[in-house]
């Protein structure tokens, strides 16, 4: 979740300036600056940041304490603010393993965006341009989160086109604004396509199960048509990135963030790490759904173990550091691609050993990133 640089720096400053300092600070003021706090010493590595992980607890405390203070008053007159101290309080508990009430907090952050129709451009036009841009940015945020909480963590999708009798009509943020949010449009449009696609899915079954007519196939010429045209679009719509927010252009020699050439790098990592294991996710979804019912089994998973090979390749040609700054959920990306190793592993494939041999790579990788995702994928093949 981003939060507005000049107004957060003008923010800190007051505060800093203040006698005694920290004086002239509203409760919402302080929520957020730890806040922001807490998530940056959750998120950036400790050989990078040694006191994060010291510090990281003790800021997520003081801005949850304070929030709670005023949260009722709170959700009575809703802005930007209220939408991303949410979202990191909840990024920051998901961090502290406590994934069923940061899914509660995420809870709050969706029905904001619901309640202030974020996703409406006309929203738009009665706020100032900071409030506004700050609302754009957390709708975005909120939006892509509701997608990865269904995909990783098996939460109802709640955020959808279908979600509103005039669909979504919020523009995404000019990329004149910040060199960051072409990534971030990038990303949105990931998500945004697998979505269609799983929703589709779900219709389709839907349409077999009440149709009481269980001899027929389960999917139609028709079907098979519109989850073609959803899958292109989704398979497609990374192939004309810009050199920037390409993996060939992160310098392993650095190992350092603030380099020229890796300014981009966690950008990069979360856009491809994210397609890949959106990629597999959606064949493995496509073959539960009858799609490829005319192809051999052995052929499926082999495509399923190309898909798992291009993300270990992906992941050795990455710096750590930025595999670390995306957090809990890029380690949980790489789990489920694990996940997808261990049933083929499990069945007796002939392709055991290449599946063997790229699951070892994925879960030493994730042994570096000390994460919880690990210990999971670990106790899975046990």
């Amino acid at each position: 979740m981003s939060v507005h640089e000049a107004r957060f720096r003008h923010l800190l400053h007051e505060a800093l300036e203040s006698s005694p300092p920290g004086a002239s600070l509203t409760p919402a003021t302080f929520t957020l600056i730890t806040a922001v706090c807490a998530k940056v010493c959750h998120f950036i590595p400790s050989d990078m940041f040694p006191l994060g992980e010291i510090l990281a607890d003790t800021f997520f405390e003081a801005s949850r304490s304070c929030f709670l203070s005023y949260a009722d008053t709170d959700l009575e007159n809703p802005c930007a603010d209220s939408i991303t101290i949410r979202y990191l309080h909840s990024n920051c508990l998901h961090t502290r393993a406590q994934p069923t009430i940061a899914w509660h907090v995420y809870g709050e952050t969706i029905r904001l965006v619901q309640r202030m129709r974020l996703h409406s451009e006309e929203t738009y036009a009665s706020l100032s341009p900071v409030e506004a841009e700050m609302c754009r940015h957390a709708f975005w945020h909120v939006f892509v989160g509701d997608k990865s909480l269904a995909v990783l963590r098996g939460m109802p999708i709640t955020i959808h086109e279908y979600s509103f009798d005039e669909g979504i009509t919020t523009a995404y943020a000019s990329n004149e604004q910040n060199e960051y949010n072409l990534g971030a449009t990038i990303g949105i449009q990931i998500w945004r396509h697998a979505a269609d696609l799983l929703l589709r899915m779900r219709v389709i079954k839907a349409n077999y199960t009440t149709s009481h007519d269980l001899s027929r196939p389960l999917l139609t010429p028709a079907d098979h048509a519109s989850l073609d045209q959803i899958y292109v679009r989704f398979a497609t719509c990374i192939d004309d990135l810009p050199v920037h927010l390409l993996p060939d252009n992160i310098s392993l020699s650095s190992s350092h963030a603030s380099s020229t050439s890796n300014k981009f790098a966690t950008q990069i990592t979360d856009i491809h790490v994210t397609y890949l294991t959106l990629k597999l996710h959606l064949v493995e979804k496509l073959e539960d759904t009858g799609y490829f019912s005319g192809e051999s089994k052995d052929m499926l998973v082999l495509r399923k173990t190309e898909i798992a090979r291009e993300m270990v390749r992906l992941l050795q040609n990455l710096p750590l550091w930025a595999l670390k700054m995306n957090g809990e959920p890029c380690a949980e990306k790489i789990r489920l691609v694990g996940v997808s190793l261990i049933a083929i592993i499990q069945d007796g494939s002939p392709f055991e050993v290449r599946a063997r041999r790229d699951f070892a790579v994925l879960l030493d990788i994730l042994s570096q990133l000390d994460s919880k995702a690990s210990d999971s994928l670990h106790h899975e093949l046990l």
